[in-house]
């Protein structure tokens, strides 16, 4: 219970330095700014010097995502952000929530000092475009048209900002074993459902990935100039190789990004390793593949927490990390690491230990 405990706190901690601060201000007084998050301390810049000596120089890449929750949290202090992800050695930063929120001003406001505030640390900054356009079954009619809304409100939000502050890529989650008859988002009219019982050539698991294949080039060409990391599970290279997908395998994807970030989740590097060391050896791409950790902050005890890797103590949360590092880091296509999300990385360096 100790993390709602603490958001509650902060909430509570929130409007009473804001009721501060107002009546300092009607009484003509000139106060300094009070901070409503915890300070950074002894303990968390040991962790940081940790966790950088952990990832660094094998990684080219540590990333964090950015929920739409870190986003609220630090809407009112965003250089309190770029500061802490600048002391841990973040070198990019994925937002992942709504694009749709790009249509509102009082939201690209907040988001434009955020990313100002990273980038001006050097923090690469991608948003994240959910996998719905894989959702349309006549692609070229419905599909195509919302990929270009989508890019363009992005591209917008670029247009406002010097070219130091713009979102420097963005990261399209191209997961099509989504595309099934339990996924109510599905639109009607798409004849086929992703399963374990449909693999094969031409099957209806081949004709779903040769539709993201469809959809990923559309992305491919909305976004340039700007970078694709692309978003995809772990097994569908697997299943390409051994034949049950006519595509699919990570150099297949690479025709379209920059980077693969490679969704790998399990709880311990031993568990990590068997996902993705024939991933790394197969892919053709220098410097392309990037690890993706899951980070939970739950406390429930949920899927999430079962495979999240920062479930565990310091100490061994840095050795399983130092472990995946030094045994991936030897595959030349291996590129960085990246947690999802922030939130669940900065619960656990918090933690007093």
């Amino acid at each position: 219970m100790r993390f709602l405990i603490s958001r509650s706190l902060l909430i509570m901690f929130l409007f009473a330095a804001g009721a501060v601060i107002l009546c300092s201000c009607m009484n003509g007084k000139s106060e300094n700014k009070i901070s409503a998050l915890p300070p950074i301390t002894a303990e968390m810049r040991t962790k940081a010097a940790e966790i950088k000596k952990t990832l660094f120089p094998a990684c080219r890449e540590f990333g964090v995502f950015i929920t739409l929750n870190t986003i609220e949290l630090y809407d009112q202090e965003p250089e309190a952000l770029g500061e802490r992800l600048s002391l841990l050695g973040v070198t990019d930063t994925y937002f992942d929530f709504d694009i749709n929120l790009l249509k509102k001003s009082d939201f690209t406001k907040k988001l434009h000092k955020l990313v100002n505030e990273l980038r001006k640390r050097n923090i690469r900054c991608s948003p994240v475009i959910g996998d719905e356009p894989l959702y349309h079954p006549d692609h070229k009619r419905d599909g195509t048209a919302a990929i270009k809304n989508t890019i363009s409100e992005i591209k917008s939000f670029n247009r406002w900002v010097s070219a130091e502050h713009e979102f420097t890529g963005i990261a399209p989650v191209i997961n099509p074993h989504r595309v099934n008859s339990g996924n109510i988002n599905i639109k009607n009219g798409m004849i086929y459902s992703w399963s374990e019982n449909t693999y094969g050539k031409n099957g209806e698991n081949d004709m779903i990935m040769k539709h993201a294949f469809d959809v990923l080039a559309d992305i491919h060409n909305a976004a340039e100039p700007l970078p694709l990391s692309i978003i995809i599970d772990h097994y569908y290279h697997g299943r390409a190789v051994k034949g049950d997908l006519s595509c699919g395998n990570i150099n297949d994807f690479l025709k379209y990004g920059n980077h693969i970030i490679l969704t790998s989740y399990a709880k311990y590097s031993n568990e990590i390793k068997v996902l993705v060391l024939n991933v790394l050896k197969d892919c053709k791409k220098d410097d392309s593949v990037i690890l993706c950790l899951r980070t939970a902050r739950t406390i429930y005890g949920d899927d999430s927490e079962s495979v999240s890797f920062t479930r565990k103590k310091w100490k061994q949360f840095i050795s399983d990390l130092n472990t995946l590092v030094q045994t991936t880091s030897k595959y030349k296509s291996f590129h960085g690491i990246v947690f999802r999300e922030f939130d669940g990385l900065e619960l656990q360096w918090e933690k007093v230990e």
